[in-house]
């Protein structure tokens, strides 16, 4: 019976610093689980901010593209309201060509 009990007092003892050691630990564990929230906390904020200026960078490219629409349609206008000055003014620069080449 003796050795039985002096059995279960190694156990209990091993039991004690085992329990000891592990409570030393969860002050670090608690510090490992905390770093590991603000990490997350910060890549998430970091991908909404990503995501934002990826939005931003859609938005205005939606925007310049049906300003460069309207400046085109624009100009067909114009070309085709000043159709007869541009043919004359491509007649002008022949006739320059060939008055400098003679």
């Amino acid at each position: 019976l003796d050795k039985f009990a002096e059995v279960r007092s190694e156990k209990l003892n091993w039991l004690r610093i085992v329990e000891r050691k592990k409570d030393a630990l969860e002050d670090k564990k608690c510090e490992a689980e905390d770093f590991l929230r603000l990490q997350n906390d910060h890549v998430r904020v970091f991908s909404r901010w990503y995501q934002w200026s990826l939005w931003q960078c859609l938005m205005t490219d939606e925007n310049l593209v049906n300003a460069i629409e309207a400046l085109e349609t624009e100009l067909a206008e114009e070309a085709e309201r000043n159709e007869d000055d541009i043919t004359h003014c491509e007649l002008l620069g022949k006739h320059f060509e060939e008055c400098g080449a003679a």
